[in-house]
């Protein structure tokens, strides 16, 4: 089955015909109808007039009884070509039959033509018009009647029925070529823009519609051109935004650029050439990119600097940027010579039909679109439609988010250099301090060769120039091509013109740049090589050949100058990059320098390091003697109590038995047994403080036996108050004068807790020790009401235990501070401290985990806090 499908075209066409074809049945059928119906309607009056006529002729012949009257009245049709006949019927009542009622009679009178057969009651019919007129008069009363022939009616039905045929043909014709017209009109700009559309689904956003009429299609056209144009539009941004976001370098910025102003040409924008600006506010300069529109639609991408104060158009341009504003400006007449001159004189090159267009109505229209950073202008020789400007505006938006991306890709550009810089600077200084021999300096160029090719410094040889002022001539490390290592060679600076220079510079501290041709280049190899400081050309070139053109430039630093040779001047960022790259060479040759005279140095350092160990151990043993001399004070002024009263009790004793011996003799028994009991009593007394003196000298025993380095659980409270009262008994021993109050504050929740005892016993007795000491020598300077107090206070804060010792001595200056804990550093007089007291409680305390505080006001006196782990 075939499905037929018609066109807008055949639409158009069939509805057309449609409507002529019915026309046309009109004129064919409905026409011809109705006229032959007048023509009858028409005849039969005609026909009934004359009838009429004929009657009233005859009736007033009649009256006036002038039968000749009667003919002339039948005369008036008598000539008539469509007469069949004409009667004269006369009417008489008679009676009904069987005499009822009256009947009327017709008889005909006279008739013309004398033969014509007459019915007085014939009617009409399709042949012949039968009309009757009565009329009375005393004479008689009648009728006439006329009968006419229809011949004349069906030849004129006849003619209109042909004439409708024509007419209807002709109305066909006409409608078929109006219809074929009309849908010819009407399809033609709707299959354009049905084409278009195909077209524009396709991806062709080129397309426009042409269409001239006013009426609803040519504004579907202008819709359509609009859509498109819209289309071609978003689609052209949506390609500059696409192209922004591809953005992987900052350098990709002109790639942009240049798809921007193609967009703008693409879209029709510029006719003549576009630019894009990035305007410096404070400067009041612009870095511009133009691209002009050269003949076969190709462009070429121009950038250049200039400052906005140069012509009336670029000061609008800046004064417009500064208020974020679009503007439009004219060039023409001087004003446009003006603007290319300018650009001409700079060596800025645009379309040379600019430049060279000299005609005084040489104008141009400037349209200038903001965006935060700078501006977008197009150039045309015609203005702008309206709404455009719009668009231009949207360009410059989106190129705006472009150039934001730029901006965060030259910042993360910029670290991630910044970060290769300090990367690549710390391998070079990597690697030239770990040099330790002249046969170490062979790897010089290797490292410089791999670290500027690390930080992308276009160059094709490099090298170092070390200074020997001694020799008068330049140590010579240069690498191949490849970056390895050529042998060293000494280049006087006295005898050779390159030498004589590189010397002078270093001198001045200055860098300086120098280009060889080839023939300079093989000049100087060829010499080296005949003076015999290279091998041979190989060994120099390698598997490059000789350069055609090489920029020499030389970095000075302390020891020499850096060589970077390239095929061009190099950048000015990249000459920042190699003069950064040659300041950390130079503090890294600089320690390698020196490394022979910190070999010396090291040598008497570990000479002098050797005496001072031997010095520490001996002021270590000498504290450790002092602490000693004081701990064996204490101990013999605790062990001399109980000694004293097993003295005193056992010749108590000895008196009491020679008594009793006495009383034995005498017999006086009673007196045995009193003197007995005092006896045993001094015994018991003997024996308490004897047990006494045996736990003090277990319990020094086992302090000041070496520390084992474990930690085991200790009374906290029974360790502070033990080496309190020997250091007081201690101090007491040396300087009977001294004497001191002692305040006590033991925290009893603290309980046991792992420590090495004999390592925080030395804390404690050189705390409280210190601490007697400072009190006794303000004691000393007879303060009046002054009365010397150590306080000792143990406490426990959190899952910490705290050991405090207060005096009220004269205090710590606060000069001396910060000095308290260093090795050797002591206030007292010489002999009487080390100065390592401070320095060793303050290692045992950080060994434990622990923090050692002072707080101390001058002239009020101090307080030392030992923190512990509880």
């Amino acid at each position: 089955m075939i499905k037929m499908v018609l066109t807008v075209k055949g639409k158009i066409l069939m509805t057309v015909l449609t409507v002529v074809f019915l026309f046309a049945l009109f004129i064919l059928f409905y026409f011809p109808a109705r006229q032959e119906r007048y023509l009858i309607e028409n005849y039969n009056a005609e026909v009934e007039n004359f009838a009429k006529t004929v009657a009233l002729g005859v009736k007033i012949a009649l009256t006036e009884q002038n039968f000749e009257g009667v003919e002339t009245a039948i005369d008036f049709v008598r000539n008539d070509q469509r007469l069949v006949y004409v009667s004269l019927i006369q009417s008489d009542s008679i009676p009904g039959p069987g005499g009822n009622g009256v009947k009327i009679e017709k008889t005909i009178f006279k008739s013309f033509p004398d033969d014509a057969q007459v019915d007085p009651d014939a009617t009409s019919s399709e042949l012949f018009i039968i009309k009757s007129a009565p009329f009375t008069s005393p004479i008689m009363n009648g009728e006439i009647q006329l009968s006419f022939t229809t011949e004349e009616i069906i030849n004129s039905r006849n003619q209109i029925r042909i004439t409708s045929l024509i007419a209807s043909l002709i109305v066909f014709a006409i409608g078929l070529v109006i219809g074929y017209l009309l849908a010819r009109n009407i399809s033609k700009p709707v299959l354009a823009l049905r084409d278009a559309a195909n077209k524009v689904g396709e991806g062709d956003l080129t397309q426009s519609v042409k269409n001239i009429s006013r009426d609803e299609i040519g504004e579907l056209s202008i819709a359509f051109n609009k859509m498109v144009r819209d289309l071609s539009v978003e689609a052209s941004l949506e390609r500059v935004r696409t192209k922004a976001m591809a953005m992987e370098i900052s350098s990709d910025l002109e790639i942009t650029i240049a798809s921007v102003l193609l967009e703008l040409d693409h879209i029709g924008l510029a006719s003549e050439y576009s630019g894009i600006g990035i305007i410096d506010g404070k400067s009041q300069r612009a870095d511009f990119w133009t691209s002009s529109v050269l003949e076969g639609g190709n462009g070429k991408l121009f950038k250049g600097s200039i400052s906005l104060s140069e012509h009336p158009f670029l000061t609008e341009i800046y004064n417009s940027w500064q208020k974020q504003q679009p503007f439009t400006y004219i060039l023409r007449g001087e004003d446009y010579q003006r603007y290319y001159r300018l650009f001409e004189n700079k060596n800025i090159q645009l379309a040379e039909e600019f430049v060279a267009e000299t005609s005084s109505k040489a104008m141009q229209f400037c349209y200038t679109a903001m965006f935060a950073n700078g501006a977008i202008s197009i150039f045309r020789k015609k203005s702008l439609e309206d709404g455009n400007m719009q668009i231009l505006q949207r360009f410059a938006d989106v190129f705006h988010l472009a150039y934001t991306r730029y901006q965060d890709l030259r910042n993360s550009e910029i670290n991630a250099l910044k970060e290769l810089k300090q990367a690549s600077l710390s391998r070079v200084r990597g690697e030239i301090a770990s040099m330790r021999t002249p046969k170490d300096l062979q790897r010089i160029t290797p490292i410089i060769w791999k670290e500027l090719t690390a930080l992308g410094v276009p160059f094709i040889r490099c090298g170092v120039f070390i200074v020997d002022k001694s020799q008068k001539a330049l140590q010579s490390f240069l690498s191949s091509p490849s970056g390895e290592s050529l042998s060293v060679f000494i280049l006087p600076y006295e005898t050779h013109e390159i030498a004589s220079k590189i010397f002078d510079h270093w001198s001045k501290g200055v860098s300086f740049i120098e280009h060889w041709n080839q023939d300079q280049f093989l000049n100087f190899m060829n010499l080296m090589i005949a003076e015999g400081r290279i091998k041979n050309q190989k060994s120099y070139l390698g598997e490059a050949s000789a350069p055609t053109s090489l920029h020499l430039h030389f970095f000075p630093f302390n020891h020499g100058m850096m060589y970077v040779g390239s095929d061009k001047p190099l950048s000015a960022e990249d000459f920042q990059t190699v003069e950064t790259l040659t300041e950390s060479f130079a503090m890294a040759y600089a320690r390698y320098e020196d490394f022979t005279q910190l070999e010396v140095a090291n040598y008497k350092m570990e000479l002098t390091l050797h005496e001072l160990k031997s010095t520490q151990s001996q002021l270590i043993q000498s504290e450790k003697m002092a602490s000693l001399g004081e701990l064996t004070a204490g101990i013999a002024h605790e062990i001399q109590n109980p000694l004293n009263f097993v003295n005193n009790f056992s010749e108590v004793n000895k008196e009491l038995l020679a008594e009793l011996k006495e009383e034995i003799d005498n017999g006086n028994y009673s007196d045995v047994k009193v003197i007995a009991d005092d006896v045993i009593s001094n015994e018991e007394k003997i024996i308490h403080h004897g047990k006494r003196a045996d736990a003090i000298v277990k319990g020094m025993l086992q302090h000041s036996r070496s520390s084992s380095g474990v930690k085991e659980p200790t009374d906290i409270n029974a360790l502070t108050d033990e080496y309190l009262r020997l250091a007081y008994h201690g101090l007491r021993a040396k300087d009977k004068s001294f004497n001191a109050g002692i305040k006590t504050e033991y925290d009893e929740s603290i309980g046991n807790i792992n420590l090495m005892q004999q390592d925080i016993g030395r804390v404690v007795l050189n705390l409280i020790t210190n601490a007697f000491y400072a009190v006794n020598e303000k004691n000393k300077e007879h303060h009046t009401g002054y009365e010397p107090t150590v306080s000792v206070v143990t406490k426990r804060v959190g899952k910490k235990i705290q050991i405090k010792v207060i005096d009220n001595g004269n205090g710590i200056p606060k000069n001396i501070l910060d000095k308290i804990y260093q090795p050797f550093f002591t206030t007292k007089p010489t002999g009487q401290g080390t100065g390592l007291g401070l320095s060793l409680s303050y290692d045992i305390v950080k060994a434990h985990n622990g923090e050692i505080k002072v707080e101390t006001n001058e002239g009020v006196g101090s307080e030392f806090m030992v923190e512990l782990p509880g």
